[in-house]
Formats: C-alpha cells, sequence, structure tokens
C-alpha cells in the first residue's frame, strides 16, 4: 500500500485495463489540484493520454492491470481506440456482458495465477474475434518510438505509402492520439527514462540527447505532460516511473 494518498499519472501513449480487486471504486480527481473527483466502479479501461491525471492510491491494495503496448489494445475493443483517449472508461461500456463475470471470476480465483489465468482466456478469446490492426501503424509506432530525432510525419506516411491525411486516421483508430501527438508523449517518456538511470542530470544534455530543440522547448513541453518542472519532478519522483507522488 503506498505511503501516499494520491497519485499523479504521466502519459505515454499506451492504453490499460484495470479491475479493481479490494476497492471497489476508482476515483480520478480533477487535474488542477482540487478535491473534486469522479469515481469509476469496479474495471476500466484508461485510454491513451495526452496529460497527466491525478488517481487516489486506495484502489492500488489489490488490483490486476493490463498494459498494452501503444497500439497494442485495438483489437480487444470494438470501437476507434480515439474515442477513449484521454479517458477513464467503465469497462462495461466496452465489453457489456463480459466486464461483470470478468471481475467475479478473478474475485474467485485464490492465487495469483489462477486470477492471470482468467484474464489470458478472456483476452485470448476476444483476439480471435477482434479486428486485425493494419501493418502500417505498428511499423509506425515503433518509428516514432525507437529515435530520438523528430520524424516528419508526411515522411513517414510516404515511406508507408499512404497520403497524409489516411496515415494520420488509421494511427488515431489505432492508437488513440494523433501521430505528432503520440511522438511528443514519446520524446517525454524518453526523458523520463533517462532522469530515471541518472543521478544528478545535465538538463541541457538531456534535451539534446532527447531531440527538442532548446532548453527552453525542453522544459515547456515537460511541464505540459508533468504538471511541473523536470527539476521538481526529478526531486519528487517515486519508484514507479509514471507514477508520481503528490505529496
Amino acid at each position: 500500500r503506498p505511503g501516499h494518498v494520491l497519485e499523479r499519472v504521466l502519459p505515454d501513449g499506451s492504453m490499460t485495463l484495470a479491475v479493481l480487486l479490494e476497492a471497489d471504486v476508482l476515483r480520478v480527481y480533477e487535474r488542477d489540484g482540487t478535491s473534486r473527483s469522479t469515481s469509476i466502479k469496479g474495471s476500466l479501461i484508461c485510454g491513451p493520454h495526452s496529460f497527466f491525471h491525478v488517481i487516489d492510491t486506495q484502489c492500488q491494495a489489490s488490483l490486476l492491470t493490463v498494459h498494452f503496448h501503444p497500439g497494442g489494445a485495438f483489437p480487444f475493443i470494438d470501437l476507434p481506440v480515439d474515442g477513449v483517449a484521454n479517458q477513464k472508461t467503465p469497462l462495461a461500456e466496452l465489453w457489456k456482458d463480459d466486464a461483470g463475470p470478468l471481475r467475479e471470476r478473478l474475485l474467485a480465483a485464490r492465487f495469483p495465477a489462477g486470477k492471470f489465468a482468467v484474464m489470458e482466456a478472456v483476452l485470448n478469446r476476444r483476439l480471435q474475434l477482434g479486428r486485425k490492426p493494419s501493418r502500417a501503424v505498428p511499423f509506425a509506432v515503433r518509428q516514432l518510438t525507437e529515435g530520438s530525432a523528430p520524424r516528419s510525419m508526411a515522411d513517414l506516411a510516404d515511406e508507408i505509402g499512404l497520403s497524409q491525411r489516411r496515415f494520420i486516421e488509421l494511427f488515431r483508430a489505432e492508437v488513440g492520439l494523433t501521430p505528432k501527438a503520440f511522438a511528443r508523449v514519446r520524446r517525454f517518456h524518453a526523458v523520463l527514462n533517462q532522469l530515471q538511470a541518472s543521478g544528478e542530470p545535465d538538463w541541457s544534455d538531456v534535451a539534446f540527447d532527447c531531440g527538442y530543440y532548446d532548453q527552453a522547448h525542453f522544459i515547456h513541453e515537460f511541464k505540459e505532460f508533468c504538471g511541473m518542472s523536470p527539476g521538481r519532478y526529478h526531486a519528487n519522483r517515486g519508484e514507479q516511473l509514471l507514477h508520481l507522488p503528490v505529496r
């Protein structure tokens, strides 16, 4: 059980399916630091985010999560992924008849291995019935994730063999964000990985290594995604890369 009440969850362009196993409700708080919250019962899909969100930690005492690679959730839900972007959606709205029985079966399984087997069976069944992703989007995700140098979306679309408009439509439908927004989030994620591996960072080197134009550009984007400066994040970070304790 975390020793803090609230956590700031930072974006990485991916999606998570979470089933609460002890607490029955997840509370999501306003980003402005107020106590206003929205409650989601039982289980949910956290769509790909392009900004941070704040959750309580009570639900984390016991839960099972499936963390999809960017674009990996597309076959498992029956609508374009951009329909759940920047949202926490009750699983019952997406899986209808599967959501309630899934949680009941997970609660009934006594040991972790049994819970994973239940979830794996449900995912395998939905994968067999689900939509097939395009070949273009996984390739584009790799290109935008693995390299630190900014890519021109027009050049990437041309390399794939699609018009820029069609490329953006496909990418949004399968990943949930536009290619440009996704590339910015992944660049921010590369910064977090570099900070995790370093002691006292040289901020100019971090900005250059991760492909920012200059330090001012780096600080502006970091604040947009994290809600605080890079230095403050580095001083307050916790053990998990994307979960920042709210002190």
